[in-house]
């Protein structure tokens, strides 16, 4: 922003409008790139934070042993990000920032998305969310689809977990015992 030392995530807002509450707190969270979730009647916060592993799948804990995979098209990820935000050094007024990923642009031309920065009132706090959005756009570019049994139940939203796809990667990384035998064989 304007170079020095702040904190990475400062919430500064003033609610002046009645709002969904859910709404509310989506808004909430995404100052420090969370999510909520619902669950057992409750509202979950999940922070954005980096988290280690809980769990492994493999093709023996999916149904039909397969993962589906799709990549996201070359041409939705954004490489320039206008985020707007409260300047407080221009009466509180909503200031567009722009950011560029430049070696993006180079390999898949201008793609502009347009954000708007909850409660931030730091243009550097504002460039670094528009450099995070461009960030994840431009590296976690695929998605897998799979289906599977009371292991999934053990997962909340925002959890990490590795996959271990034995056709993908044509070797044997997991399995299921099948039966014991008398000794020490399995």
């Amino acid at each position: 922003g304007n170079g020095g030392l702040e904190p990475r995530f400062t919430c500064n807002v003033a609610l002046q409008e009645p709002q969904d509450a859910y709404t509310l707190l989506n808004n909430l969270v995404s100052v420090f790139q969370g999510l909520l979730y619902w669950a057992n009647g409750r509202i979950m916060p999940v922070g954005g934070e980096t988290r280690a592993p809980v769990f492994n799948f493999t093709n023996a804990n999916v149904v039909n042993g397969m993962f589906g995979y799709a990549d996201t098209p070359r041409n939705t990820r954004s490489t320039v990000c206008v985020i707007k935000w409260t300047d407080p050094n221009n009466l509180f007024r909503t200031t567009p920032e722009r950011v560029e990923d430049t070696q993006g642009i180079s390999r898949f031309g201008y793609v502009e998305k347009q954000i708007t920065a909850f409660a931030t009132t730091s243009r550097g706090q504002a460039i670094r969310a528009a450099s995070w959005l461009l960030t994840v756009e431009q590296l976690l570019t695929e998605t897998i689809a799979f289906q599977t049994d009371l292991e999934g139940l053990y997962l909340r939203p925002g959890d990490v977990f590795n996959v271990y796809d034995n056709y993908r990667n044509n070797q044997q990384q997991g399995g299921r015992l099948i039966d014991f035998g008398t000794g020490r064989e399995v």
